[in-house]
């Protein structure tokens, strides 16, 4: 079993006493690795990452963590290069249909708009409930690229699940503007 299948907070040996990455930094790592392997993650991105260093508290082994970074930037050097993908003008909104898939989760109850994970920690939904708020408010408009990749969410337990999170992050990344 690789890492990236294993639930957050398993991925790794978990040391205590000696020093360790942060966990909950190296899970969402893992977890964009696993959306987006072989599409837009780079070799380069993967050996730029830097996560917090922890003493004291749980954190996962920073060997084993490196390592399964040095293969997925193996994997990586070898793939094809994916084509690169056409940026949309940044004057075209999103069409109407496209605009009301992205929103369908804003027509949700708060609190239940994504999956909760079975076990292990989450995004706290608060934040991203307010966020799906002002997406709904501004996809159209004022909301940027930037704005929507700069967006990070607290993890608690029984949160939202990060992956469907992530992918709709992803999604309305898209259709925004430049």
């Amino acid at each position: 079993m690789r890492p990236e299948d294993l639930p957050p907070g398993e991925r790794f040996t978990v040391v205590r006493l000696s020093e360790g990455y942060d966990i909950a930094e190296v899970d969402a790592f893992v977890d964009r690795i696993r959306a987006t392997l072989g599409t837009t993650l780079s070799d380069d991105e993967v050996r730029q990452v830097q996560f917090t260093a922890v003493r004291l508290r749980a954190g996962y082994d920073m060997r084993s963590v490196d390592e399964y970074l040095d293969d997925v930037i193996a994997r990586l050097s070898v793939a094809p290069t994916p084509p690169a993908v056409a940026e949309p003008p940044s004057s075209s909104p999103p069409s109407a249909a496209e605009r009301a898939a992205l929103l369908a989760v804003a027509g949700r109850e708060r609190g239940s708009r994504f999956a909760r994970p079975r076990f292990g920690r989450g995004y706290h939904p608060d934040q991203v409930d307010a966020f799906v708020d002002e997406v709904r408010g501004t996809l159209a408009t004022t909301l940027t690229r930037a704005e929507v990749a700069n967006t990070h969410f607290d993890l608690v337990w029984r949160g939202y699940d990060p992956r469907e999170v992530d992918a709709w992050l992803v999604a309305v990344e898209d259709h925004t503007r430049g």
